[in-house]
């Protein structure tokens, strides 16, 4: 297959700085790399034409089963047959906007799981999927949505070191590839805002991981508990709301060793008030030095109504360069996730995992709220202008 008439972004390439290329693709990779405009008789085509082919996206903050913002069914008042078809039809929107790179932080019943399981098997049309299995965390004194994890039918409450190790070995051995914890309520109640779990239990954590070479990704929602989680120097800490100095000094102090993982869109369809007052501190982060990932946290339903949210939301409320945003949703995110071998940015042998959409996203980023023209992944043709293959 030939992808012809190109336009790139040169800082999402490796080894090719024109802005205008032919790409061949063979089988499941970018074979080569070439000058923009040629002659392929016989070969299969798409013409590019007015779009911008960039890698596929990254999304690294994702909850599947998040259908919608009604609370009560997501708590685990739906049955498992309902969990899955939403789930389905998350990534399947998810993919129609070009997201071929998908990491589940936390589904009930081990849904992101085997749905990455089929999709690797070549079973089912999807992402590349990373996923844990529920969020783990203990019994909650704070009020919370996210009682959730608590009160699905799966519950299994941590409260002690031995079931620290006893949860995260079961979920490893259940298939996950990473560890999710809550690291803390989202409303504070009499106990206030500080980390959910404590400290012997967190080192529990960080032990088997480090033993089963994986790693831990923490929700964070308040100063004290962004603090536990770089005091621990866990892989990613997840949201990092309310990010004050102090905690930037802490992360500063301990090597930069914890990846952020902002989400943003979660806030924004609130209001930019209210993600603002969340999430414009990070900003302190990004000036330091920190390689953002990308995360949404968003329900599809918030997804579908704001495609382009997460974007625009990080343009507005930091002021950073676009080109530097959509290396955040490719390449920074391929890193993170530890599959920057393969995918994230455009280059001869990777994946060829495309997000091909009409115009230059990279001068407007409210382009990413419509369908891409073309989303390819693995060098097939899986979505085209907002329909998914089968």
């Amino acid at each position: 297959m030939i992808l012809k008439n190109c336009r790139l972004v040169p800082e999402l390439c490796e080894g090719f700085q024109e802005e205008m290329a032919d790409i061949r693709i063979e089988g499941t990779d970018i074979a080569e790399i070439l000058p923009a405009g040629g002659s392929y008789p016989g070969e299969e085509v798409i013409d590019c034409t007015g779009k911008t082919v960039l890698p596929g996206l990254f999304n690294l903050h994702n909850h599947l089963f998040f259908h919608s913002m009604n609370w009560d069914k997501i708590r685990g008042t739906q049955s498992e047959y309902l969990h899955i078809t939403n789930s389905i039809s998350f990534m399947r929107n998810l993919l129609a906007y070009g997201f071929t790179s998908l990491r589940d932080v936390g589904t009930p019943y081990n849904i992101a799981i085997k749905l990455r399981d089929q999709i690797n098997a070549g079973t089912m049309v999807g992402p590349d999927i990373k996923a844990c299995g529920i969020i783990i965390t203990p019994n909650q004194i704070a009020p919370s949505e996210l009682q959730v994890y608590s009160d699905n039918p799966m519950k299994a409450p941590v409260n002690d070191p031995f079931q620290a190790r006893a949860a995260a070995r079961k979920q490893l051995a259940e298939g996950a590839d990473f560890l999710k914890l809550l690291g803390c309520s989202v409303a504070p109640g009499k106990r206030g805002d500080g980390p959910l779990f404590y400290p012997d239990e967190l080192a529990e954590f960080a032990n088997v991981a480090k033993r089963e070479g994986t790693y831990l990704a923490i929700h964070t929602n308040s100063p004290e508990s962004n603090d536990s989680v770089l005091d621990l120097e866990a892989y990613t800490l997840e949201h990092g709301h309310f990010w004050t100095k102090e905690n930037n000094d802490n992360w500063l102090a301990h090597g930069k060793k914890t990846y952020i993982i902002p989400t943003l869109q979660v806030t924004w369809c609130w209001g930019e008030e209210v993600c603002s007052m969340h999430c414009s501190s990070l900003k302190m982060a990004y000036d330091a030095g920190a390689m953002f990932g990308w995360g949404t946290d968003a329900t599809e339903e918030v997804f579908l109504a704001d495609p382009a949210g997460e974007f625009v939301g990080r343009k507005k409320l930091w002021g950073i360069p676009n080109v530097e945003i959509l290396k955040q949703a490719t390449i920074n995110s391929a890193i993170i996730n530890g599959t920057a071998d393969q995918r994230g940015s455009i280059k001869v042998g990777k994946k060829a995992d495309f997000a091909i959409i009409d115009g230059k996203p990279d001068e407007d980023l409210t382009l990413f709220g419509k369908p891409c023209a073309y989303v390819l992944k693995d060098g097939a043709v899986v979505a085209q202008n907002g329909f998914v293959k089968p």
